[in-house]
């Protein structure tokens, strides 16, 4: 599967959270004042896991779910989804010449980030 790189940063917040840097409820606020970008037509991974964690959200905040349980969650869906492999265009500033960056991001386990970037 292929993001942009908005998704990325819509990814690193949920990394973020599962590693303990953000809370649930400064990702759901993150969400919510984005929500826009992640409502139908668009219907892809991002949009699936931003309606999910809302959903997870609503019900901890209702007392169905605990905190943990939704980390679980949140960490189960990303492990189902597999890597997230972002694609973008970027400026290398070492001269004139452009570069394609792929990332793959194992985003439900502990794996680090690997960076790839080949001259186009």
């Amino acid at each position: 599967m292929e993001f942009d790189i908005q998704d990325f940063i819509f990814f690193e917040m949920v990394r973020s959270y599962l590693n303990g840097r953000v809370s649930i409820e400064e990702l759901d606020r993150w969400i919510v004042e984005r929500l826009p970008s992640f409502v139908p037509p668009r219907q892809d991974a991002v949009s699936a896991l931003a309606g999910s964690i809302q959903l997870w959200v609503a019900e901890m905040n209702a007392g169905h779910r605990s905190p943990d349980e939704v980390r679980a969650m949140v960490r189960e869906h990303l492990e189902r989804q597999g890597p997230v492999i972002v694609s973008a265009d970027v400026d290398v500033r070492s001269g004139s010449a452009s570069a394609n960056v792929v990332a793959p991001l194992f985003m439900g386990s502990a794996g680090a980030q690997v960076w790839s970037v080949s001259r186009i």
